[in-house]
């Protein structure tokens, strides 16, 4: 539903950096089109937005900080942010006198129905990098301005209304190259997402 690595360093400075002092603790919000992480504290003292930007860091909480290296979740200082604007502009933060937010949207919208049409397998493709309205995009043989999670949610979206579909015909449904359709369903197989109930020509697919 986004890129993975950014929102994973998000929600690692959301946990370093949050001002947990008279009981403030971070906030996950999941909303119908998308992800919102706010950390509590605003920027520390003596941090501009531009250091903040540029990677500049002042962690509030050194010994939660020092877990993450511990496990080797973090590698260095600042280095979350580059990892983040590589994927995404500057717009999805919101940075208050007392809170950071870190908005993410979902490629792909809650509603199956309206992100893949039956009637002529379009997909209303959300941006996750603007605030754009969704745009209407016919099949196309490669989309590489979808991202690879994306795509796998398309995958189970239409396998949930065609559950005995051939990789041939989720191909052709959903323009998406025919050995990459079937990488990308060993993938979620092996991620406990999906199954295959019956052998290869009669069988079903089934979402967990």
């Amino acid at each position: 539903m986004f890129e993975p690595v950014p929102v994973r360093e998000a929600v690692i400075n959301m946990l370093v950096h949050n001002q947990y002092i008279n009981g403030y603790t971070p906030v996950v919000e999941l909303f119908s089109d998308r992800l919102e992480l706010t950390s509590i504290g605003g920027l520390p003292d003596g941090l501009s937005v531009e250091d903040f930007f540029h990677g500049v860091s002042m962690p509030r909480n050194r010994e939660i900080m020092r877990v993450f290296r511990d496990v080797e979740m973090v590698e260095q200082l600042g280095s979350g942010m580059n990892r983040i604007l590589k994927d995404y502009d500057r717009n999805i933060f919101t940075i208050g006198d007392g809170y950071i937010r870190v908005t993410f949207k979902y490629v792909l919208g809650f509603d199956d129905q309206s992100a893949i049409s039956p009637r002529t397998n379009e997909q209303s493709v959300i941006s996750p990098r603007t605030n754009s309205k969704p745009v209407k995009q016919t099949n196309e043989p490669t989309r590489s301005h979808v991202s690879k999670e994306a795509l796998k949610a398309q995958i189970l979206s239409y396998l949930r209304n065609n559950q005995s579909a051939s990789y041939q015909e989720i191909s052709e449904a959903l323009g998406i190259v025919r050995s990459t359709v079937g990488k990308y369903i060993k993938e979620l197989v092996e991620a406990g997402l999906l199954k295959r109930e019956g052998n290869t020509r009669s069988g079903t697919w089934i979402i967990l």
